[in-house]
């Protein structure tokens, strides 16, 4: 899940390409067609695409989210369950999205999403701002979201199956199974199980960064009435066939003012933020120097902000970043939408050697083995660097390493290099005459249990992934009981590790000494 911040949104990115064939290209497949039609009829009584108002009243759920099923979470490989709840409903031609995650390192994710149109805006519930995007592919998800009901995904594979875009692929008894191409090539599969035809399976493959290619199922189940329409009141999901969801409706919503709220903009908030990324995500990279050879690249994407640092002969990277896959939309979108899983670290990679273009990355240092800082490692793996890891993090790397790349062969796929890991289990220094760098591994830290923190004492500042969240420096005081940042405040003092400066790669700004001990002194420990 994204935690957003002023000045660190983390903008959830996707994009659908047009193509898909005319229906003069192929034939429709009649078994197929007239699956879909009963499946949709049982689903969806008397409801006709494009017809009338197919408002869906509010739908809330709740159950678990498991965090190691999208690489996230305190430790690799998990399990790693957490409370989450959702919301879904259609307006017209609207169709909102909310969650809700209580993450395992006791941080909330909290965020309402409206597509309207071409429009989408991100209300972030927790910081009580909204985001209004009216362009570039973070307004292409709504397609991704619709599909969560399955009468819309229904109706979706019968226009495809009557375009020639469907197939009958298996019928065993009462069961039926149906693939159909999306508009933007993409193949999703359904099983409509039973005499009752309901969509009990919706499965897709997926490359995601860390992952690589990989099969993302969900299941349905215990249908129920949501106005016009049946939905599964029962549903989970997994991601190669490890546990990702498990989600229980508690309510449906009918009542007109519920659903009129559930679109506006929320109490407190303010006119939105309007936000122009433009169809790159990356577009507006650039190097900016914080001291004498150590470079902050500011807005690889959205609100991520990786260091690199210059020595006499090689440059040390700090994390491998990637996007990030939005696992509730059908099929999975990413917030770094790009043809290869290591596009992102490509990009940092291209950047570095801009800047520094005779020097090679000897050394990729990763803060956490979360894939928006670690799923691009196989970039740098074939550049030649030597990773430097946690220990808990060693077997989650490897399989980094080894996931299978035949959806969107990347660049290690297309130039195999041998995997160089050092783990690390104490503090590692890498140095020369010109500076050093300390390496410590950050233990009993709440948000992952192979974080690392990186200190350049020369410099006389530092460097962080997700342990202060880019929390501005007049916010700071306020959250210093908050179980990351006030685990990150009471180690550096007793590290005694005290920079004029602290980067994080969610932050547009470091956070300098002073906030940090105001912070201390504001705190229930301080």
């Amino acid at each position: 899940m994204t935690r957003y911040r002023p000045g660190a949104l983390r903008l959830l990115v996707v994009a659908v390409a047009s193509g898909g064939c005319a229906a003069s290209e192929r034939a429709a497949d009649a078994t197929a067609v007239s699956v879909l039609e009963e499946a949709l009829a049982r689903t969806a009584p008397g409801w006709e695409a494009g017809a009338g108002d197919p408002a869906v009243p509010v739908v809330y759920a709740s159950g678990t989210l498991d965090q190691s099923g999208e690489l996230q979470g305190t430790r690799p490989g998990g399990p790693d369950p957490s409370r989450f709840a959702e919301a879904l409903a259609i307006r017209g031609t609207e169709v909102a999205q909310e969650l809700r995650h209580l993450r395992v390192d006791g941080t909330t994710d909290h965020f309402r999403e409206v597509h309207s149109g071409d429009v989408k805006t991100i209300h972030v519930l927790e910081d009580g701002f909204s985001v209004r995007l009216t362009s570039g592919p973070e307004t292409a998800s709504r397609p991704r979201v619709l599909r969560r009901f399955p009468h819309l995904l229904l109706a979706e594979a019968l226009e495809a199956a009557r375009a020639g875009r469907a197939r009958l692929e298996s019928a065993t008894g009462a069961d039926h199974r149906v693939s159909f191409e999306t508009g933007a090539g993409r193949t999703i599969s359904l099983d409509i199980a039973g005499p009752e035809y309901a969509l009990s399976r919706v499965g897709y493959d997926l490359s995601a960064p860390g992952i690589g290619d990989t099969r993302v199922v969900w299941f349905y189940d215990e249908y129920g009435t949501a106005g016009p329409v049946r939905v599964p009141f029962a549903y989970r999901a997994t991601v190669g066939g490890a546990p990702l969801l498990y989600m229980r409706v508690d309510s449906v919503v009918s009542d007109s003012g519920r659903l009129s709220a559930f679109f506006a903009a929320p109490e407190g908030h303010g006119p939105p933020i309007e936000v122009d990324p433009g169809s790159d995500p990356s577009a507006d990279a650039s190097v900016e120097a914080v001291s004498d050879g150590v470079y902050i690249v500011r807005s690889l994407r959205a609100g991520f902000h990786p260091m690199f640092v210059e020595f006499d002969d090689f440059v040390v990277a700090i994390d491998a970043p990637a996007g990030y896959p939005l696992m509730f939309e059908i099929p999975a979108g990413d917030v770094a939408p790009a043809p290869t899983t290591d596009w992102l670290s490509r990009r940092y990679i291209e950047l570095i050697r801009r800047t520094l273009p005779d020097k090679p990355i000897r050394y990729v240092v990763l803060t956490h083995f979360h894939n928006d800082h670690a799923g691009g490692v196989r970039a740098f793996v074939a550049e030649g660097a030597t990773v430097v890891a946690g220990r808990a993090a060693e077997e989650a790397i490897r399989a980094f390493y080894e996931a299978p790349q035949a959806i969107a062969p990347d660049e290690l796929a297309r130039h195999p290099a041998p995997l160089s890991l050092h783990a690390l289990d104490a503090p590692l220094i890498l140095g020369d005459d010109r500076r050093s760098i300390e390496i410590y591994p950050l233990e009993g830290s709440p948000h992952a249990a192979d974080m690392l923190f990186v200190h350049l004492p020369d410099d006389d500042l530092a460097f962080e992934s997700d342990l202060l969240n880019g929390v501005p420096a007049d916010d700071l005081r306020e959250r210093a009981d908050e179980p990351v940042i006030s685990h990150t405040l009471r180690w550096l003092e007793e590290n005694g590790i005290d920079p004029a400066t602290i980067y994080s790669m969610h932050a547009a700004t470091g956070l300098d000494r002073e906030a940090r001990r105001a912070a201390d002194a504001g705190s229930p420990s301080g």
